[in-house]
Protein backbone atom coordinates (compact mmCIF):
# COMPACT_ATOMS: atom_id res chain seq x y z
CA UNK A 1 0.00 0.00 0.00
CA UNK A 2 3.22 2.82 1.18
CA UNK A 3 4.28 1.68 -2.36
CA UNK A 4 1.96 2.17 -4.23
CA UNK A 5 1.06 5.75 -2.48
CA UNK A 6 4.46 6.56 -3.27
CA UNK A 7 4.44 6.06 -6.82
CA UNK A 8 1.29 7.82 -7.28
CA UNK A 9 2.64 10.58 -5.62
CA UNK A 10 4.93 11.71 -8.27
CA UNK A 11 2.41 11.97 -11.26
CA UNK A 12 0.38 14.63 -9.16
CA UNK A 13 3.49 16.59 -7.73
CA UNK A 14 4.13 17.00 -11.89
CA UNK A 15 0.79 18.14 -12.41
CA UNK A 16 0.56 20.81 -9.39
CA UNK A 17 3.82 21.98 -10.70
CA UNK A 18 2.73 22.56 -14.55
CA UNK A 19 -0.67 24.30 -12.88
CA UNK A 20 1.84 26.30 -11.05
CA UNK A 21 3.63 27.74 -14.00
CA UNK A 22 0.24 28.17 -16.10
CA UNK A 23 -0.93 30.53 -13.43
CA UNK A 24 1.99 32.30 -13.03
CA UNK A 25 2.04 32.73 -16.49
CA UNK A 26 -1.48 34.15 -16.70
CA UNK A 27 -0.85 36.52 -14.25
CA UNK A 28 1.89 37.71 -15.40
CA UNK A 29 0.15 38.62 -19.06
CA UNK A 30 -2.46 40.05 -16.59
CA UNK A 31 -0.23 42.59 -15.46
CA UNK A 32 2.05 43.69 -18.29
CA UNK A 33 -1.83 44.18 -19.90
CA UNK A 34 -2.70 46.58 -17.03
CA UNK A 35 0.93 48.23 -17.31
CA UNK A 36 0.44 48.88 -21.18
CA UNK A 37 -3.00 49.94 -20.33
CA UNK A 38 -2.15 52.77 -17.70
CA UNK A 39 1.25 53.89 -19.86
CA UNK A 40 -1.57 54.09 -22.82
CA UNK A 41 -3.52 56.22 -20.90
CA UNK A 42 -1.39 58.53 -18.40
CA UNK A 43 1.66 59.11 -21.20
CA UNK A 44 1.69 62.76 -22.05
CA UNK A 45 0.03 65.00 -24.27
CA UNK A 46 1.42 66.67 -27.37
CA UNK A 47 1.44 70.20 -25.50
CA UNK A 48 4.34 71.41 -24.13
CA UNK A 49 4.06 74.91 -21.73
CA UNK A 50 7.29 76.91 -20.56
CA UNK A 51 6.92 79.40 -18.07
CA UNK A 52 9.35 82.17 -17.79
CA UNK A 53 9.58 84.99 -15.16
CA UNK A 54 10.89 86.41 -12.02
CA UNK A 55 10.35 83.99 -8.53
CA UNK A 56 9.95 87.42 -6.48
CA UNK A 57 6.76 89.47 -6.44
CA UNK A 58 5.85 92.85 -4.39
CA UNK A 59 2.78 92.39 -3.10
CA UNK A 60 0.03 94.52 -4.09
CA UNK A 61 2.26 96.09 -7.41
CA UNK A 62 1.71 95.29 -10.78
CA UNK A 63 3.47 91.63 -12.27
CA UNK A 64 4.64 90.08 -15.50
CA UNK A 65 4.82 86.72 -16.67
CA UNK A 66 5.40 84.88 -20.04
CA UNK A 67 4.27 81.71 -21.13
CA UNK A 68 5.19 79.69 -24.38
CA UNK A 69 2.70 77.18 -25.32
CA UNK A 70 4.19 74.73 -28.08
CA UNK A 71 4.09 71.28 -29.54
CA UNK A 72 5.81 68.93 -28.06
CA UNK A 73 7.43 67.11 -31.08
CA UNK A 74 7.25 69.59 -33.92
CA UNK A 75 8.25 72.84 -31.81
CA UNK A 76 5.25 74.72 -33.33
CA UNK A 77 3.54 76.90 -31.75
CA UNK A 78 -0.38 76.52 -30.13
CA UNK A 79 -2.24 79.55 -30.53
CA UNK A 80 -5.16 80.36 -28.97
CA UNK A 81 -4.31 78.18 -26.11
CA UNK A 82 -6.51 79.21 -22.45
CA UNK A 83 -4.44 80.36 -19.61
CA UNK A 84 -5.68 80.63 -16.24
CA UNK A 85 -3.37 82.19 -13.18
CA UNK A 86 -3.89 81.16 -9.52
CA UNK A 87 -1.87 81.45 -6.50
CA UNK A 88 -2.46 79.45 -3.87
CA UNK A 89 -0.77 78.67 -0.27
CA UNK A 90 -1.57 75.78 2.36
CA UNK A 91 -3.52 77.90 4.62
CA UNK A 92 -5.94 79.05 1.63
CA UNK A 93 -7.55 78.01 -1.11
CA UNK A 94 -5.81 79.47 -4.39
CA UNK A 95 -7.29 82.88 -5.95
CA UNK A 96 -7.02 83.64 -9.40
CA UNK A 97 -5.01 86.01 -10.60
CA UNK A 98 -6.56 86.16 -14.46
CA UNK A 99 -7.64 84.16 -17.56
CA UNK A 100 -5.65 84.98 -20.53
CA UNK A 101 -5.12 83.47 -24.23
CA UNK A 102 -2.24 82.66 -26.26
CA UNK A 103 -1.46 84.69 -29.42
CA UNK A 104 -0.13 83.19 -33.02
CA UNK A 105 3.07 82.70 -31.57
CA UNK A 106 2.09 80.60 -28.86
CA UNK A 107 3.43 83.66 -26.73
CA UNK A 108 1.93 85.30 -23.43
CA UNK A 109 2.88 88.18 -21.68
CA UNK A 110 0.31 87.94 -18.71
CA UNK A 111 0.30 91.62 -16.95
CA UNK A 112 -1.66 91.54 -13.36
CA UNK A 113 -1.95 92.81 -10.33
CA UNK A 114 -0.21 90.83 -7.39
CA UNK A 115 -2.33 90.55 -4.49
CA UNK A 116 -1.85 92.33 -1.12
CA UNK A 117 -0.53 88.94 0.84
CA UNK A 118 1.30 88.42 3.52
CA UNK A 119 5.05 87.72 2.79
CA UNK A 120 6.34 84.26 2.51
CA UNK A 121 6.59 81.60 -0.03
CA UNK A 122 3.20 80.92 -2.33
CA UNK A 123 2.61 78.51 -5.12
CA UNK A 124 1.68 80.15 -8.59
CA UNK A 125 -0.08 77.31 -10.90
CA UNK A 126 -0.40 77.87 -14.64
CA UNK A 127 -3.20 75.70 -15.76
CA UNK A 128 -3.13 75.82 -20.22
CA UNK A 129 -5.54 73.78 -22.13
CA UNK A 130 -5.99 73.97 -25.95
CA UNK A 131 -7.32 71.17 -28.63
CA UNK A 132 -3.84 69.65 -28.24
CA UNK A 133 -3.75 68.77 -24.30
CA UNK A 134 -4.07 70.22 -21.09
CA UNK A 135 -0.76 71.05 -18.63
CA UNK A 136 -0.82 72.56 -14.79
CA UNK A 137 2.82 74.14 -13.82
CA UNK A 138 3.15 75.17 -10.39
CA UNK A 139 6.30 77.26 -9.51
CA UNK A 140 6.97 78.04 -5.97
CA UNK A 141 7.55 82.10 -5.66
CA UNK A 142 7.89 84.40 -2.73
CA UNK A 143 5.33 87.68 -2.00
CA UNK A 144 7.04 90.35 -0.42
CA UNK A 145 6.36 94.32 0.72
CA UNK A 146 8.33 96.76 -0.86
CA UNK A 147 8.75 98.54 1.78
CA UNK A 148 10.25 102.58 1.78
CA UNK A 149 10.56 103.94 5.66
CA UNK A 150 11.49 107.04 6.64
CA UNK A 151 12.04 108.64 10.96
CA UNK A 152 12.43 111.86 11.95
CA UNK A 153 12.70 113.35 15.55
CA UNK A 154 11.14 116.65 16.21
CA UNK A 155 14.86 118.20 16.93
CA UNK A 156 18.37 116.98 16.42
CA UNK A 157 19.48 118.37 19.50
CA UNK A 158 18.23 117.32 23.11
CA UNK A 159 19.36 118.19 26.70
CA UNK A 160 19.16 115.62 29.31
CA UNK A 161 15.17 115.25 30.87
CA UNK A 162 14.07 116.15 27.52
CA UNK A 163 11.08 113.77 25.23
CA UNK A 164 12.76 112.53 22.18
CA UNK A 165 8.95 112.32 19.71
CA UNK A 166 9.56 109.95 16.88
CA UNK A 167 7.92 110.22 13.64
CA UNK A 168 8.12 107.37 10.77
CA UNK A 169 6.60 107.00 7.24
CA UNK A 170 5.56 104.02 5.66
CA UNK A 171 5.31 103.76 1.87
CA UNK A 172 5.10 101.35 -0.78
CA UNK A 173 8.03 101.21 -2.99
CA UNK A 174 6.68 100.90 -5.87
CA UNK A 175 3.34 102.86 -5.69
CA UNK A 176 4.71 105.17 -2.73
CA UNK A 177 1.12 104.75 -1.66
CA UNK A 178 1.27 104.23 2.52
CA UNK A 179 0.97 101.12 4.14
CA UNK A 180 -1.42 100.91 6.77
CA UNK A 181 -1.52 98.50 9.56
CA UNK A 182 2.40 97.55 9.33
CA UNK A 183 4.52 97.07 12.98
CA UNK A 184 7.22 99.27 12.88
CA UNK A 185 9.45 99.18 15.73
CA UNK A 186 11.25 101.76 17.26
CA UNK A 187 14.70 101.91 18.80
CA UNK A 188 16.89 104.06 20.50
CA UNK A 189 20.78 103.37 21.60
CA UNK A 190 23.03 105.58 23.67
CA UNK A 191 26.57 107.31 23.05
CA UNK A 192 28.08 103.74 24.41
CA UNK A 193 25.57 101.41 22.14
CA UNK A 194 23.49 100.35 25.14
CA UNK A 195 19.55 100.05 24.09
CA UNK A 196 17.92 101.99 26.10
CA UNK A 197 14.39 102.29 24.29
CA UNK A 198 12.12 99.80 22.31
CA UNK A 199 8.66 99.65 20.87
CA UNK A 200 6.21 98.53 18.54
CA UNK A 201 3.68 100.77 17.00
CA UNK A 202 0.95 99.49 13.97
CA UNK A 203 1.14 102.36 11.09
CA UNK A 204 -2.08 104.06 10.81
CA UNK A 205 -4.03 104.63 7.63
CA UNK A 206 -1.83 107.30 6.16
CA UNK A 207 1.27 104.74 7.01
CA UNK A 208 2.78 107.32 9.87
CA UNK A 209 3.09 105.61 13.39
CA UNK A 210 5.00 107.71 16.62
CA UNK A 211 6.62 106.96 19.99
CA UNK A 212 8.00 109.26 22.48
CA UNK A 213 10.99 108.73 24.82
CA UNK A 214 11.89 110.97 27.52
CA UNK A 215 15.72 110.88 28.45
CA UNK A 216 16.73 110.73 32.27
CA UNK A 217 18.27 113.74 33.76
CA UNK A 218 21.39 111.56 34.17
CA UNK A 219 22.61 109.54 31.29
CA UNK A 220 25.23 109.07 28.50
CA UNK A 221 26.08 112.34 26.99
CA UNK A 222 26.93 111.82 23.29
CA UNK A 223 25.41 111.10 19.93
CA UNK A 224 22.39 108.80 20.50
CA UNK A 225 20.96 106.65 17.21
CA UNK A 226 17.38 106.01 16.20
CA UNK A 227 16.39 103.66 14.42
CA UNK A 228 12.91 101.80 12.82
CA UNK A 229 12.56 98.90 11.23
CA UNK A 230 9.25 97.33 9.29
CA UNK A 231 10.01 93.63 7.96
CA UNK A 232 12.63 94.19 5.58
CA UNK A 233 13.05 97.77 5.35
CA UNK A 234 15.05 99.53 8.63
CA UNK A 235 16.54 102.75 8.66
CA UNK A 236 18.65 105.37 10.87
CA UNK A 237 19.62 108.53 12.15
CA UNK A 238 21.30 110.53 14.97
CA UNK A 239 20.88 112.91 17.05
CA UNK A 240 23.03 114.88 19.85
CA UNK A 241 22.05 114.51 23.47
CA UNK A 242 24.43 116.94 25.52
CA UNK A 243 23.64 120.04 27.65
CA UNK A 244 23.25 123.08 26.47
CA UNK A 245 25.69 125.82 27.48
CA UNK A 246 25.53 129.26 25.76
CA UNK A 247 28.63 129.97 23.58
CA UNK A 248 30.84 132.59 24.45
CA UNK A 249 32.07 133.18 20.57
CA UNK A 250 31.93 131.78 17.19
CA UNK A 251 34.07 129.96 15.12
CA UNK A 252 34.17 129.96 11.55
CA UNK A 253 36.53 127.16 9.61
CA UNK A 254 36.93 127.54 5.76
CA UNK A 255 39.17 125.54 3.74
CA UNK A 256 40.67 125.67 0.25
CA UNK A 257 38.78 123.01 -1.53
CA UNK A 258 35.31 121.32 -0.93
CA UNK A 259 37.23 117.70 -1.35
CA UNK A 260 40.94 116.55 -1.39
CA UNK A 261 42.80 113.65 -2.98
CA UNK A 262 44.92 111.48 -0.78
CA UNK A 263 48.36 113.22 -0.61
CA UNK A 264 47.23 116.91 -1.21
CA UNK A 265 47.75 119.03 1.45
CA UNK A 266 44.53 120.65 3.54
CA UNK A 267 45.41 124.27 4.02
CA UNK A 268 42.21 126.76 5.54
CA UNK A 269 41.83 129.44 7.66
CA UNK A 270 40.05 129.86 11.31
CA UNK A 271 38.23 132.81 12.59
CA UNK A 272 36.93 133.56 16.07
CA UNK A 273 34.96 136.46 16.93
CA UNK A 274 33.05 137.34 20.09
CA UNK A 275 29.28 137.71 19.85
CA UNK A 276 29.36 141.53 20.00
CA UNK A 277 32.22 142.09 16.85
CA UNK A 278 35.26 141.70 18.88
CA UNK A 279 38.20 139.81 17.21
CA UNK A 280 39.17 136.44 20.02
CA UNK A 281 42.41 137.52 19.53
CA UNK A 282 45.30 135.59 21.32
CA UNK A 283 43.60 132.30 21.96
CA UNK A 284 44.85 128.83 21.55
CA UNK A 285 43.90 126.85 18.80
CA UNK A 286 44.04 123.26 18.73
CA UNK A 287 42.88 120.88 15.12
CA UNK A 288 42.70 117.48 14.59
CA UNK A 289 42.36 115.87 11.41
CA UNK A 290 42.43 112.18 11.30
CA UNK A 291 45.65 111.21 13.61
CA UNK A 292 47.16 114.64 13.21
CA UNK A 293 47.33 117.33 15.69
CA UNK A 294 48.45 121.44 14.93
CA UNK A 295 48.26 123.63 17.67
CA UNK A 296 48.48 127.57 16.83
CA UNK A 297 47.17 131.19 17.65
CA UNK A 298 44.74 133.62 16.46
CA UNK A 299 46.20 136.94 15.48
CA UNK A 300 44.79 140.47 16.54
CA UNK A 301 42.14 140.01 14.18
CA UNK A 302 40.99 136.68 15.81
CA UNK A 303 42.68 134.38 12.67
CA UNK A 304 44.98 131.34 12.37
CA UNK A 305 45.81 129.34 8.95
CA UNK A 306 46.38 125.57 9.11
CA UNK A 307 48.13 123.27 7.00
CA UNK A 308 47.95 119.57 7.10
CA UNK A 309 48.96 116.74 4.83
CA UNK A 310 46.87 113.75 3.97
CA UNK A 311 48.36 110.47 4.11
CA UNK A 312 48.71 108.29 0.27
CA UNK A 313 46.98 105.87 1.14
CA UNK A 314 44.32 106.63 4.04
CA UNK A 315 42.70 104.16 5.98
CA UNK A 316 39.52 105.45 5.44
CA UNK A 317 39.41 104.34 1.87
CA UNK A 318 39.20 100.67 1.39
CA UNK A 319 39.69 98.76 -1.96
CA UNK A 320 35.80 99.26 -2.91
CA UNK A 321 35.41 102.59 -1.88
CA UNK A 322 36.19 106.15 -3.44
CA UNK A 323 35.13 108.35 -1.02
CA UNK A 324 35.41 108.74 2.65
CA UNK A 325 34.32 111.83 5.03
CA UNK A 326 36.75 113.07 7.56
CA UNK A 327 36.29 115.53 10.29
CA UNK A 328 38.01 118.40 11.12
CA UNK A 329 37.78 119.10 14.46
CA UNK A 330 38.49 122.47 15.58
CA UNK A 331 38.90 123.86 19.51
CA UNK A 332 39.68 127.45 20.53
CA UNK A 333 40.56 128.77 24.39
CA UNK A 334 40.38 132.31 24.81
CA UNK A 335 42.62 134.26 27.31
CA UNK A 336 39.42 134.07 29.53
CA UNK A 337 39.59 129.95 29.81
CA UNK A 338 35.98 129.83 27.49
CA UNK A 339 36.76 126.65 25.42
CA UNK A 340 34.84 126.63 22.02
CA UNK A 341 34.36 123.45 19.62
CA UNK A 342 33.66 123.23 15.42
CA UNK A 343 33.82 120.21 13.69
CA UNK A 344 33.48 120.57 9.76
CA UNK A 345 32.83 117.79 7.44
CA UNK A 346 35.72 117.16 4.81
CA UNK A 347 35.45 115.07 1.43
CA UNK A 348 38.40 112.19 0.39
CA UNK A 349 38.04 111.21 -2.65
CA UNK A 350 40.11 108.69 -4.79
CA UNK A 351 40.33 110.50 -7.74
CA UNK A 352 38.47 113.56 -9.12
CA UNK A 353 36.64 112.02 -12.01
CA UNK A 354 34.49 109.32 -10.85
CA UNK A 355 32.06 107.16 -13.66
CA UNK A 356 29.55 104.77 -12.11
CA UNK A 357 27.45 102.70 -14.28
CA UNK A 358 24.56 101.25 -13.30
CA UNK A 359 22.88 98.56 -16.29
CA UNK A 360 19.47 97.72 -16.19
CA UNK A 361 20.06 93.80 -16.44
CA UNK A 362 22.75 93.60 -13.74
CA UNK A 363 26.10 93.85 -16.19
CA UNK A 364 26.99 95.81 -19.45
CA UNK A 365 27.19 93.89 -22.75
CA UNK A 366 30.84 93.82 -23.92
CA UNK A 367 29.86 96.04 -27.36
CA UNK A 368 28.20 98.60 -24.69
CA UNK A 369 31.42 98.31 -22.48
CA UNK A 370 33.86 98.67 -25.25
CA UNK A 371 31.99 101.53 -26.82
CA UNK A 372 32.26 103.40 -23.29
CA UNK A 373 35.15 103.22 -22.98
CA UNK A 374 36.40 104.19 -26.36
CA UNK A 375 34.13 107.41 -26.27
CA UNK A 376 36.39 108.51 -22.85
CA UNK A 377 39.78 107.67 -24.86
CA UNK A 378 38.39 109.39 -27.63
CA UNK A 379 37.51 112.92 -25.60
CA UNK A 380 40.79 112.61 -23.92
CA UNK A 381 42.81 112.67 -27.01
CA UNK A 382 40.62 115.19 -28.59
CA UNK A 383 41.28 117.28 -25.43
CA UNK A 384 44.77 117.11 -25.95
CA UNK A 385 45.08 118.14 -29.80
CA UNK A 386 42.68 120.82 -28.90
CA UNK A 387 45.97 122.63 -27.11
CA UNK A 388 48.11 122.37 -29.91
CA UNK A 389 48.42 125.87 -31.50
CA UNK A 390 45.68 127.04 -33.33
CA UNK A 391 42.90 125.20 -32.10
CA UNK A 392 41.73 127.39 -29.07
CA UNK A 393 38.20 127.01 -30.39
CA UNK A 394 38.52 123.40 -29.46
CA UNK A 395 40.07 124.26 -26.63
CA UNK A 396 36.90 125.95 -25.40
CA UNK A 397 34.23 123.22 -26.17
CA UNK A 398 35.89 120.26 -24.40
CA UNK A 399 37.57 122.28 -21.61
CA UNK A 400 33.91 121.62 -19.76
CA UNK A 401 33.91 117.79 -20.84
CA UNK A 402 36.78 116.26 -19.49
CA UNK A 403 39.63 117.31 -17.13
CA UNK A 404 42.77 118.66 -18.54
CA UNK A 405 45.54 115.65 -19.48
CA UNK A 406 48.62 115.58 -17.46
CA UNK A 407 51.68 113.90 -18.40
CA UNK A 408 55.36 113.97 -19.84
CA UNK A 409 54.13 115.52 -23.01
CA UNK A 410 54.55 119.03 -23.92
CA UNK A 411 52.12 121.56 -25.83
CA UNK A 412 52.41 121.36 -29.43
CA UNK A 413 53.85 117.71 -29.62
CA UNK A 414 51.59 115.28 -31.30
CA UNK A 415 50.26 112.78 -27.93
CA UNK A 416 50.16 109.08 -28.35
CA UNK A 417 47.19 107.20 -28.28
CA UNK A 418 45.81 106.71 -24.91
CA UNK A 419 44.16 104.04 -23.62
CA UNK A 420 41.64 103.54 -20.91
CA UNK A 421 42.80 103.71 -17.31
CA UNK A 422 42.73 100.25 -15.49
CA UNK A 423 40.41 102.85 -13.18
CA UNK A 424 37.77 103.20 -15.39
CA UNK A 425 37.77 99.26 -17.05
CA UNK A 426 37.56 98.67 -13.42
CA UNK A 427 34.84 101.00 -12.42
CA UNK A 428 32.42 99.40 -15.40
CA UNK A 429 30.82 96.32 -15.26
CA UNK A 430 31.79 94.69 -17.93
CA UNK A 431 31.55 90.57 -18.91
CA UNK A 432 35.27 89.17 -18.12
CA UNK A 433 35.58 87.91 -22.32
CA UNK A 434 32.67 88.27 -25.21
CA UNK A 435 29.79 85.51 -25.01
CA UNK A 436 30.37 83.14 -27.72
CA UNK A 437 27.98 83.62 -31.04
Amino acid sequence: MNGMAEQSSGPVSKRTFIHRIVGGLFFLAVGMAAYSLYVALRSPDSQETVLLGQRTFAAGSPAGLRVLVRHRSTGQPIGDARVVLKLSNKKADAAELGSFATDENGTLSAAFNFPKVAPGKYDLVVEVSSPVGHDRVVREVEAHHPLRLVVTSDKPLYQPGQTIHLRSLLLNGRTQKPFPGEPIVFEILDAKGNKVFKESRMSSAFGIASADFELASELNLGRYEIRASSGEATVARSVEVKRYVLPKFKIQVGTAKAYYLPGEAVAGTIEASYFFGKPVAGAEVKLTLLDREKRTRTDSFGKASFNFLLPDQPAELSATQDVASLDLKAELRDTAGHIEEKTVPLTLARRELTISVMPEAGALDHRACRWLACRLRTDRERYALSKRPGRRDNAQNYSHRIAPATGPHRTGHRRPRHKPTPSIRSRLPCPTAAPQA
